[in-house]
């Protein structure tokens, strides 16, 4: 707000300052991953899976216009299931990291 002037979430610099930061981001992440001897996949799998997620859920709001509590329902599960993610990934990049050389190297 103090840059744009705009007290708006969706403002311009909001989106380019979240679309420059999510690659190193996304970068830092995987690299923690691998430093506790885990793939990257946890994060990208985590990615494919919400999006095949939301086409579900796409699919089912095109087919039943009028289900609302089911949609609902549905992103209920899916924030709950968000939710548990962020914890586990806490816990992974909170752990202590390899002392010696691991599969990521």
């Amino acid at each position: 707000m103090a840059i744009s002037g705009v007290d708006n979430d969706s403002s311009p610099i909001n989106a380019l300052t979240s679309l420059v930061l999510f690659l190193p981001g996304l970068s830092v992440a995987v690299r923690r991953l691998h430093d506790t001897n885990r793939s990257g996949w946890w994060i990208g799998g985590f990615w494919i899976g919400l999006i095949g997620v939301l086409i579900v859920v796409g699919m089912f709001a095109a087919a039943n216009p009028n289900a609302d509590n089911a949609i609902r329902g549905l992103f209920t599960v899916l924030g709950i299931g968000w939710l548990i993610f962020g914890i586990v990934m806490l816990i992974f990049f909170c752990q202590r990291g390899n002392l010696g050389p691991n599969r990521f190297g």
